[in-house]
This record gives C-alpha cells, structure tokens and sequence, in this order.
C-alpha cells in the first residue's frame, strides 16, 4: 500500500496543512549561564527509559538499505525568510524523512559508511550538512538553520498520537574530528521533538493548540590554539522559563546515545550515554515541564543542522545511526502532582 505524503504537514513528519502551516521554533540562543554540571544521576525510577516499550513499527530508521537514497526535488524552502516553500519538498526514497516546509533540508542528505565504533554490524548510516541554511543560492552571512523531519505521518496518519502513551525516543549521533567542525561558536546541530500543548493559542484569526520543539542542542566553542583548545557541550531545550541550559561535555571522534522520554504529565527526561549501547537509568541528565507547556499529542522528531549562511562555510558533517520511536504508559501511581527531582 502506498502513502501520500503531503509536504504541507508539519504534524508527523509531512509538512503543515495549507490552512495552518505550523512553524518550528526560533534560532537557539546562547546558552543560559548554569554551570556544566557533570555529576552522575539516575533517573526517576518511575520514568520510562528512552528506547523500552514498544518500538513503533514502520518508523525509525537503521539506514542499512544499501539502495537508500534522499531526492531533494529541486531548491528547498526558505519560508521563514521569504514565504517561499518550493515545492513540492524533499523526501527518502523509504518515505521516512521529509523536508520541513519552514526553513527545509540539509544541502547534503545521503547514506554513507558508519564511522569506527557504531553499532556491531552496522554498514550504513545517514549524515546531514548545510551549506546555504537561508536562501539557496543567496547567502546571508548570517546563522541560519535547516530542519528534517522523521516522517511519522506514514504509520499515523489521520490521528495523534496523545501524550498518554508515553512516547519516547532514541538517536546515535557520531561526534566528528574537531577539526571538520565549522569554526563558529554556537550551536551546530539538533535533535528535537514536536509536541503541541494543551492550551490555545489563537494567530491570524486561526485558532490552534500550541506547538513545541523541546531537545538538544550541540553547542560548538573553538579554541584560539594557544591559551583554549576546541570543545563541545550539550544544551538543553528548555526549562519552565524557554532557557537553554548547559548539559555534559562531548569528546571528539566518538558516538553517543541520545534519548527523550514524555511522560503523562508533561515533562521532558532528557538522556545521554557515550556510545552506542541501550541508555540506562544512570544516563539520565535532567527533567523539565519546557517553557511551562503540558503535552497533549506528539507530533514528530527532527533534527537541525546549524552553519553561517555565508556561502562558503560547510556547516559541520553530522552522522546519524540507528533512531527509533517507542511508546510506553506511564505508571499509573505516578501522577502530575509527583514530578520529577532535578537537583
């Protein structure tokens, strides 16, 4: 059976129905000033760990298909800078990724060889990088960013998928050689869920429940080569108040396990493992409601590449292996008045 994908919808993984074009959120700012806090923690013993449950057949992706392949389908959309979407959009040949309709793909999209220390046995893996992130073609010399989104409107299509069912996530990410990375401080990469809240929010006479991109964020500092030396860190996205927080440090040339569990009563777990092994509890970074909001549906994950729009400048060539979509209730005992102890 084949599935139309409309580029048009934003919700799970399409892009925006024409009536209502649903919009990411802004540019990542810089992080807030919290102390990078590395000491171990163990998540709450009621939250799900990212990657348990039962994985959602049809999506995810290992990127093994020696025939795997992105068709771009011409110039991508720069809607957030000039209303221009120009369709009809990109998609995989395996119809599990889509360009997003506001700031659309990565300039480079394809299946290459998974890097020294992925999963045992993986071939394949997918990388992602940006060269023209505003306009293409016009360069900005400003800091702009691509979106790609997981298609999860082939499995779900015609409904949403409620908070309820404790969605939760699971992404590798392959750390390159510091020296590929692009010589910009700030924000490099993203992995992001869209969820829409419970409350409304009326825009244009149009009437709607409130969207949200929570995640993380790779935040990039370069050294001077002589008093600094070039480092890594994760950001969180966000706490109550929309603020970027400081998370663990990131070593070169190396994988890690990224994992997002939303849980009933509208927290965000966030986790991070060095490697590509299944996250445990002691993986867990931190809990928070972002920016105030309780989920009512999940929406989709993607992820963000980040460079100076200058038309020169490569953004750094991010790897992407083995990413899956899980769903799993939460405890029935634990409820909104129980949240999770960050500190």
């Amino acid at each position: 059976m084949s599935h139309r994908v409309s580029r048009r919808l934003f919700v799970a993984g399409s892009l925006a129905a024409a009536s209502q074009l649903m919009v990411f959120g802004a540019m990542a700012a810089p992080p807030h000033p919290e102390p990078d806090k590395e000491e171990k923690r163990r998540a709450p013993d009621w939250v799900p760990i990212p990657g348990t449950g039962r994985k959602v057949g049809g999506l995810g992706d290992d990127f093994e298909d020696e025939k795997w392949s992105y068709y771009p389908a011409g110039q991508k959309s720069s809607f957030d800078i000039d209303k221009d979407q120009r369709l009809p959009g990109g998609i995989s040949a395996n119809r599990l990724w889509v360009e997003a309709a506001l700031r659309g793909q990565p300039d480079v999209v394809k299946r290459v060889s998974t890097p020294p220390g992925g999963i045992e046995g993986s071939k394949g893996s997918m990388m992602l990088r940006s060269l023209y992130s505003g306009i293409p073609g016009r360069p900005s010399g400003q800091v702009h960013q691509d979106d790609f989104l997981h298609n999860t409107g082939v499995m779900i299509a015609g409904m949403q998928m409620p908070i309820s069912w404790t969605p939760n996530v699971i992404t590798r990410v392959y750390m390159p050689n510091f020296k590929q990375w692009e010589r910009r401080q700030g924000n490099s990469f993203g992995f992001r869920l869209g969820l829409r809240a419970t409350h409304q929010k009326e825009k244009d006479g149009v009437v709607n429940y409130e969207e949200y991109w929570p995640g993380f964020f790779i935040y990039f500092q370069p050294g001077n080569g002589r008093d600094t030396i070039d480092s890594a860190f994760v950001q969180i996205r966000s706490d109550e108040y929309g603020r970027d927080l400081r998370g663990p440090s990131l070593k070169e040339n190396c994988w890690y396990t990224f994992g997002m569990t939303v849980t009933p009563e509208g927290y965000v777990h966030y986790f991070l493992r060095e490697g590509v092994e299944a996250i445990e509890r002691d993986d867990y970074i931190v809990s928070y409601r972002p920016y105030g909001y309780r989920p009512r549906v999940f929406e989709t994950f993607f992820y963000n590449t980040v460079c100076m729009d200058d038309g020169r400048t490569w953004s750094t060539p991010w790897i992407i292996d083995d990413t899956w979509l899980y769903v799993s209730n939460a405890p029935v005992a634990h409820s909104a008045a129980k949240p999770p102890v960050n500190r």
